[in-house]
Order: C-alpha cells, then sequence, then structure tokens
C-alpha cells in the first residue's frame, strides 16, 4: 500500500530526536524506526521545471537551512500502469530526489547500495513498497543504502533534436540518464556525513 504524499518543509530549528544530517545543499531531518534512520526525499538537482524543463539536471545551491526529511517525494512524470506501484503515487516534473536509510550507530566507511528502479524509461520511481530500504538496512547494518528518482517518459528520453529549435535540447534523449548521474554525483559528495564511504559505492 502506497503512502499518502506530504512535502516535506522548511523548518526553522532542528527538533529533538531528528537526527540532522549536514549536506552541501541543506541540513536534513531523519526519522528512526527500529534503530534504522530514514532520510526520504532529499533533492539532488534543482527541480526541472519552466526553463530548466528538457535540459540536464543542475546541481543544487549550497545552503544551510533546515529541511524535513521525512517523506517520499513526487515520483516523475508517467501514465497509470498496474505492473508499476509507483505509477500510482503523486506525480510531478519536480521529482529529482533520493532517500538514504542507515542503521543507528556511530561507525564510518560503510559501504553504500544505490538502488536504480527500472520501467523501461517510461514507468517507475522509488515509493514501491518493494524499494522501502527499512528491511533491508535493519538485517544488513553495515551498508547504507540509496534509492533515487530520476525523469522518465517524454521528460526524460524524448529526442528533441530534430525539431525547429531542438538544436538547444541536444541532451533530451538522454535526460534521465544524466539524472542518474547527477544523483551519483550528490551521493559522492555527501555520503561521508551519512557515515558512508563515497569509494565503495555498489549500484
Amino acid at each position: 500500500r502506497l503512502a499518502k504524499y506530504k512535502k516535506n518543509n522548511k523548518v526553522e530549528k532542528v527538533p529533538n530526536n531528528s537526527y540532522p544530517i549536514k549536506c552541501l545543499n541543506g541540513i536534513f531531518l531523519g526519522k528512526n524506526n527500529e534503530n534504522v534512520i530514514s532520510y526520504k526525499g532529499i533533492p539532488f538537482a534543482k527541480p526541472p521545471t519552466n526553463n530548466l524543463r528538457w535540459h540536464p539536471p543542475e546541481e543544487c545551491d549550497n545552503s544551510e537551512n533546515i529541511f524535513e526529511a521525512y517523506y517520499f517525494q513526487k515520483c516523475p512524470v508517467q501514465t497509470e500502469d498496474p505492473g508499476e506501484t509507483s505509477s500510482y503515487y503523486e506525480i510531478g516534473e519536480d521529482c529529482l530526489y533520493l532517500n538514504i536509510w542507515k542503521y543507528n550507530d556511530n561507525k564510518n566507511n560503510k559501504p553504500v547500495m544505490v538502488f536504480i528502479h527500472g520501467g523501461a524509461f517510461g514507468w517507475g520511481g522509488a515509493i514501491d513498497p518493494l524499494y522501502d530500504g527499512h528491511n533491508f538496512v535493519k538485517d544488513h547494518k553495515d551498508i547504507i543504502l540509496v534509492t533515487i528518482t530520476y525523469r522518465v517518459s517524454i521528460l526524460g528520453f524524448l529526442d528533441l533534436t530534430q525539431i525547429k529549435g531542438g538544436e538547444n535540447y541536444k541532451e533530451s534523449a538522454n535526460l534521465g540518464l544524466l539524472d542518474q548521474i547527477q544523483a551519483l554525483k550528490w551521493i559522492n559528495k555527501n555520503i561521508e556525513n551519512f557515515g558512508g564511504d563515497k569509494n565503495n559505492v555498489t549500484i
């Protein structure tokens, strides 16, 4: 069963028992469940909307602001499909987010596993209950798990180069893959703050 969509909010101060982690683009607050801390809906790129639509992802601005990371954010734009549970969740163009699960200990240099969902480049998302990392990290305490979303369907893979003005959209057919690369760049720069080893990442 899919969770109900909720937006992660900016807050003015760090609440008690919120497990703050400082990243380049903000301080993100997690939730502890059975000693597994989750950070859901962390942006790894600017929203690919308006002037950034059909363009490669852009790195987030640096920030000292504090944000909730309690809820999965929107899935990429797609049509509903009975074979893709995520397609029935809230969808939107602002979809470039990742989710992290770690065990509640003080260990560092943990190996990192990054899971990229499938869906034939047309469907899918990280909200599918099959991809929730809680049980995996509970059983494998020395691994940090990251799941990511990326643009799919026409916003992620439509080749616009052959239409009038297409020279301005030369990367349009590969945006979903460029999103994945941008997520990996964010992980490389920030995962050590979660206790992960940026030089030991398995995709």
